[in-house]
């Protein structure tokens, strides 16, 4: 991932982002000491940062839980969230998702609902570190209890799965899983893989943010399965609209940085999740989230944050208010190279990383 947030010009120094899995790479260390005298260097994420070129980042984005060091600072994707993100009134919500449905042609039945549709959501990859499988298994597990109730998964399917043998097996696994559920589970548990709808998100791999937000306000409960991530974007999506979390009690990552006990449910065991789904259902009755998260987590509110912080951060010696940033948008998917419009973009790869020397002589025409 490469975001050039601000352009460099005669008088100030541009801005640019990499992502740090990408900065081990000879090519990208080459390029990050060609330009640094006419680019401040930001990387996302610390972990692989080379000692080579350690002195010329000038700033890392990190969770607020790790930003321990004065170059450390709190704005990765989750702080960049779409403005849509928010709670919806259910009933309209719930018809906004049937016509979302009708649109892609997803089959469900609508009929006979008076609140929130689904009690259960999970939103990720469908990989094995995901828990995709184990979270699949549990949640037909409390629909064999509950015989009324409907849970959803959204499996985000992307062409690097059919080029990966252990995720291409992953799959397989799980639909070999699901066949086996009776047809009262099945008409229960739905399914949405993303390689199998043609969305109109030409940005990332499923639903947009306008339509996935309304899949949020029809659940009560977001489920997550990861145990190790950088910051848990899916969370913080579905903290803004109003559901309830339940995640891993050992989470690593920045995942629970904001996760408390009126707003979250944490699990010890991924395969014994029944009376955790129990008890997040009796938390989500008339459960409100808390407006703060809104300052904290929505663009309209946290770019301006980002930009006073770059301003004093980099020692810019201009007026704040010629202070601009050129690329603001969309940093929600383009700080996490999840911006799949990028013309660098490689065919047939998870996102817009970069992994050949080619994609910077195409960047390098946008510095």
């Amino acid at each position: 991932m490469v975001h050039i947030l601000k352009k460099y010009c005669e008088n100030q120094k541009g801005i640019i982002i990499i992502n740090s899995k990408e900065l081990p790479l000879k090519f990208i260390q080459n390029f990050c000491k060609e330009i640094y005298k006419k680019y401040y260097i930001i990387s996302h994420d610390y972990a692989n940062i080379p000692i080579d070129i350690k002195s010329i980042i000038s700033l890392v984005l990190l969770p607020d839980s790790k930003c321990i060091k004065s170059n450390y600072i709190p704005f990765t994707t989750r702080v960049f969230l779409d403005k849509i993100y928010k709670p919806i009134d259910t009933d309209i919500a719930n018809q906004n998702l049937k016509k979302i449905f009708d649109k892609y042609e997803i089959k469900f039945n609508f009929d006979n609902i008076t609140e929130k549709i689904f009690d259960f959501l999970y939103v990720g990859t469908c990989v094995p570190k995901k828990n995709t499988i184990p979270v699949m298994n549990q949640l037909s597990k409390y629909l064999t209890k509950y015989n009324k109730n409907k849970c959803c998964m959204i499996l985000q399917i992307t062409p690097f799965h059919y080029k990966n043998s252990i995720y291409n097996k992953y799959m397989k696994d799980l639909h070999k899983l699901y066949s086996k559920f009776p047809s009262n589970i099945k008409s229960r548990l739905l399914i949405i893989e993303t390689n199998k709808y043609n969305f109109s998100n030409k940005l990332y791999y499923g639903l947009q943010p306008d339509e996935l937000v309304n899949l949020y306000n029809t659940t009560k409960c977001y489920i997550h399965g990861c145990f190790h991530e950088a910051e848990s974007r899916t969370i913080h999506e579905a903290l803004l609209c109003e559901c309830i979390i339940i995640t891993y009690y050992k989470m690593l990552g920045g995942g629970k940085d904001f996760l408390n006990s009126q707003n979250s449910i944490l699990y010890t065991n991924i395969n014994n999740l029944l009376p955790i789904f129990e008890k997040s259902i009796i938390k989500s009755i008339n459960y409100k989230v808390d407006p703060k998260y809104q300052y904290l987590f929505n663009e309209q509110f946290t770019i301006e944050k980002f930009r006073k912080i770059l301003y004093e951060k980099l020692k810019y010696k201009i007026n704040y208010h010629e202070f601009i940033l050129d690329n603001t948008t969309n940093l929600m998917f383009s700080l996490a190279g999840h911006n799949l419009t990028v013309p660098w973009k490689i065919s047939n790869q998870w996102g817009a990383d970069i992994t050949v020397p080619t994609q910077l002589k195409i960047i390098n025409k946008y510095l």
